[in-house]
């Protein structure tokens, strides 16, 4: 279920899995990591790594002792890797026949009160839709669902900060480099794309966004027109993305 390190070319930087494994992520990106996490095993050790060294800095600081690691199998962190794993493994079974339970890690899916509850935003013209699942609680970042039809590709865009983008299934196309399931792509602040999905199947992908900074770029700016007219009013706060793409249907 989760693959080897070589077959996940890109991943989060070390400064947000430390963020994640401390519990000092937002939800969303939270959700996110353990999602890239749960493909890729390269990134699953140095989480388990970061939460060990935190454990025994705990133990350090409440016996003067020093604390000698629980060896499993000659190897702690394998060991809690393998446990996790069958913990994984059984969430996994998919309790419905909806697709989505299948496409989704198990720990995104623990997150949604229902997979039938999600709210789809349609991209004009019809070429993929978004689904909002969480947002953390200063609303901030938001984190999608996206899917993106085959061959597809969106307008072109930008953010004021990054955009984190996590292959679910298909392959993900953006700055000239194809991404597949379980590997990371990241944009950062005013750089433009034009994501597309490859040609023989849809792409899934979850995809972390500042809630404003959105501009459409290129041959769609025109789309930016829209968007004032319609979901910024003068005085308003800057429109949310879900807003933007609504303003598109």
């Amino acid at each position: 279920m989760i693959n080897d390190a070589e077959n996940c070319r890109s991943h989060p930087d070390d400064a947000m899995l430390e963020r994640v494994s401390l519990g000092k992520a937002d939800i969303t990106e939270t959700l996110i990591v353990e999602a890239h996490i749960h493909y890729c095993m390269r990134c699953y050790k140095r989480y388990f790594q970061l939460q060990q060294n935190l454990q025994n800095e705990f133990q350090s600081l409440g016996s003067a002792e020093t604390v000698s690691p629980l060896l499993i199998d000659d190897d702690p962190i394998l060991g809690a890797l393998n446990d996790k794993l069958d913990i994984e493994v059984s969430k996994s079974v998919p309790s419905s026949t909806d697709p989505l339970q299948q496409i989704l890690p198990p720990t995104v899916v623990d997150s949604l009160e229902t997979l039938a509850g999600l709210r789809w935003n349609s991209f004009w013209p019809s070429k993929g839709k978004v689904s909002l699942l969480a947002e953390d609680r200063v609303g901030r970042y938001q984190l999608f669902l996206g899917i993106i039809d085959p061959g597809a590709t969106l307008p072109g865009h930008k953010h004021s900060l990054n955009e984190q983008t996590l292959v679910l299934k298909g392959r993900y196309i953006a700055g000239g480099q194809t991404f597949e399931a379980g590997e990371w792509s990241e944009t950062r602040p005013g750089d433009e794309h034009s994501p597309s999905a490859g040609l023989d199947e849809h792409c899934y992908c979850l995809i972390r966004a500042h809630k404003q900074g959105f501009e459409f770029t290129g041959p769609s700016r025109w789309r930016n027109v829209l968007v004032n007219m319609f979901t910024y009013p003068c005085g308003a706060p800057p429109p949310s993305i879900v807003e933007i793409i609504k303003s598109q249907c």
